[in-house]
């Protein structure tokens, strides 16, 4: 069967923006997030990835997430 997830993004410990797999929404729950919220919700490749990552290709689509989040960590970090 199909397995959906939810994502949930913060800042600072603030909930900010959520993603429904299952619809392709993106949800603001709090100001901080309208940015990443405007990027991501017109950037198909990004929502399909979601996508994909919650439905049950976890393993290899997971690995590549967290490969591209830590050089995008070490990139951005001070």
């Amino acid at each position: 069967g199909l397995i959906n997830a939810s994502w949930q993004f913060g800042f600072n410990g603030q909930l900010c923006l959520l993603f429904d797999s299952d619809s392709g929404c993106w949800t603001m729950v709090h100001s901080k997030g309208k940015w990443m919220k405007e990027k991501w919700e017109n950037d198909r490749a990004v929502t399909d990835f979601f996508k994909k990552v919650s439905m049950a290709d976890c393993q290899c689509w997971f690995q590549d997430f967290l490969l591209h989040w830590e050089k995008m960590l070490k990139t951005t970090g001070k």
